[in-house]
């Protein structure tokens, strides 16, 4: 779980260590943002994930893998 100013920091920091080697975006497997870091937010986050709602959801059960 992320919130927007953890990415921003990451990107940020990526971007003076040279990390990010000219490639400015986040993208981590299995990462989701949350508009802040609290259990409330992070369990309707998980809880809708699973649920499937939205358009490309985040989870998926092991036994779907390929």
């Amino acid at each position: 779980m992320f919130t927007p100013e953890q990415v921003r920091e990451c990107l940020d920091r990526w971007a003076e260590t040279g990390e990010s080697v000219d490639n400015p975006y986040f993208w981590v497997p299995d990462g989701l943002v949350v508009g802040e870091l609290s259990l409330d937010a992070i369990t309707t986050a998980v809880s809708h994930a699973a649920t499937g709602d939205g358009m490309n959801p985040p989870f998926r059960l092991l036994e779907d893998d390929p």
